[in-house]
């Protein structure tokens, strides 16, 4: 799991000494963090190699067969007709502050805050709140494309980083850029850290926005780009 770390730093550095009490502690927040990512990092693996190569999928699967990793993020089936009290926006909470588009903003404001609020949402623990929160910064028909499946509207994209909050808890997703953005296209970057404050995965999203600057499709690339000869 060293290849997780920063390079130059120890995966001990800024964490409690070994024989420390609070060492043991920390050393297993670290191996929950670091085992969610290993799995996500072999399902993304799993989805591109079922759209290229089945066969080897199918031979990987006989040699795994052990391993289930179809809950880590299969939404739970929502069972309700729109419009109903599971999909009404909530009346009280975050949902209902007033939107800071509303006056005295400019477009590259707006969208700032729109991305600092859906960094929120990927950072709260509370099911009800992060809906919340996602209706201030996405569109309701959004979309969410990452290496391991799709996931369509504000419930499922609520319970997609539900899963991510079950696989890997106390780990947070921070923002590690600024925005770039273009004819209705932003692109930003963002760390996956355990914990401790220990980066254990980076990546980019680009998103395209709505005509009001909501989040209207986000693709997450997992891992920096791979070099030139792959």
């Amino acid at each position: 799991m060293h290849d997780l770390v920063p390079r130059g730093l120890s995966p001990h550095d800024g964490h409690a000494p070994r024989g420390h009490p609070g060492a043991s502690r920390d050393e297993a927040a670290q191996r929950r963090v670091r085992g969610a990512v290993d799995r996500w990092r072999r399902e993304a693996n799993e989805q591109t190699a079922a759209a290229f190569a089945p066969d080897l999928v199918a031979s990987r699967s006989r040699d795994n067969a052990h391993l289930d990793l179809s809950h880590a993020w299969e939404p739970k089936p929502l069972g309700h007709a729109s419009g109903s009290a599971s999909t009404r926006r909530l009346p009280e909470g975050p949902a209902e502050r007033e939107d800071p588009w509303s006056k005295d903003t400019t477009p590259g404001e707006r969208i700032i805050d729109r991305i600092d609020t859906y960094f929120e949402a990927w950072n709260e623990p509370d099911a009800s709140q992060r809906r919340a929160l996602l209706e201030r910064c996405v569109n309701a028909e959004a979309e969410l494309l990452d290496p391991t499946g799709r996931f369509r509207g504000l419930d499922g994209l609520r319970d997609r980083i539900g899963a991510f909050h079950q696989s890997a808890p106390g780990a947070r997703v921070v923002k590690s850029t600024g925005n770039d953005q273009h004819n209705g296209f932003v692109r930003y970057g963002w760390n996956i850290v355990d914990p401790q404050g220990a980066t254990v995965l980076e990546g980019i999203d680009v998103a395209e926005l709505d005509s009001d600057g909501s989040l209207l499709r986000v693709v997450m690339f997992f891992g920096p780009l791979p070099s030139p000869d792959g």
